[in-house]
C-alpha cells in the first residue's frame, strides 16, 4: 500500500505540488496543515540557532522568527478549530471561549 508521509517530512515543493490539485476549503485545510508543519520546522531551525549561531543578525533574525511563527501558528491552530478541523488538538481546543 500507499506509505502515508507526514507534512513534517514532505520538502516544500511536495508540499506545493499537493496543493495544486486543490480548491476552497479542501485547500484551506491543507495548506493550514502543511504551513503550522513547515513553521513548527522553522521555529526549531531557529531554536538551535538563537543557541549556536556566531552572528548577531542570525542570532536576532532566529528570535524574530520564533516569535512571529508561534504567534501564526497559534493563529491557524485557532482556525483549524474554528473550522472544526482541529486533529490532536481537539480535545484541549473544544473548551476555548468566545
Amino acid at each position: 500500500g500507499q506509505q502515508v508521509v507526514s507534512h513534517k517530512d514532505m520538502s516544500m515543493s511536495d508540499m506545493t505540488s499537493q496543493l495544486k490539485g486543490l480548491r476552497g476549503d479542501a485547500y484551506d485545510q491543507a495548506w493550514v496543515e502543511m504551513m503550522i508543519a513547515h513553521h513548527e520546522g522553522a521555529v526549531e531551525m531557529a531554536k538551535l540557532s538563537a543557541d549556536r549561531a556566531g552572528h548577531e543578525e542570525v542570532k536576532a533574525l532566529s528570535m524574530a522568527i520564533i516569535e512571529a511563527q508561534n504567534k501564526e501558528i497559534a493563529d491557524m491552530k485557532s482556525w483549524q478549530s474554528a473550522w472544526g478541523l482541529s486533529g490532536n488538538e481537539a480535545s484541549q481546543t473544544m473548551h476555548t471561549g468566545h
